[in-house]
């Protein structure tokens, strides 16, 4: 059903390879059309990034490798809800559209699962 989230764990190569085959998931900065959920995390201003845009709600329950490391998030479309443990445990923040500094949650490098709500 198109309104359903899509549910992935980043800790798996194969989650991730599907991901960015559907387009929803690019390891590079944007370019592109808008969507109703658009969020970026980033490692660093000049670390990795990815980019996930999803014309439905999306689920990530583990960053796999990117679990810990981010510090900036930007939405651009859509609310997101993160999540300090993976599958939506432990502590919660929720962004609506802006750029959003980590650190200034006490939320640095503690990201480690998110979704859009």
């Amino acid at each position: 059903m198109a309104n359903e989230p899509l549910s992935l764990d980043l800790s798996s190569p194969e989650s991730i390879a599907a991901l960015s085959a559907a387009g929803l998931l690019v390891q590079v900065n944007p370019v592109g059309a808008r969507t109703s959920h658009h969020i970026e995390i980033l490692e660093s201003m000049d670390g990795g990034r990815w980019r996930i845009d999803s014309p439905r709600p999306i689920e990530i329950r583990d960053m796999g490798p990117m679990n810990d490391q981010a510090t900036l998030v930007i939405v651009k479309a859509g609310r997101w809800a993160l999540y300090e443990h993976s599958d939506f445990r432990g502590r919660e923040l929720i962004f609506d559209r802006g750029f959003h500094n980590l650190g200034d949650y006490g939320f640095n490098d503690q990201l480690s699962s998110f979704k859009a709500i």
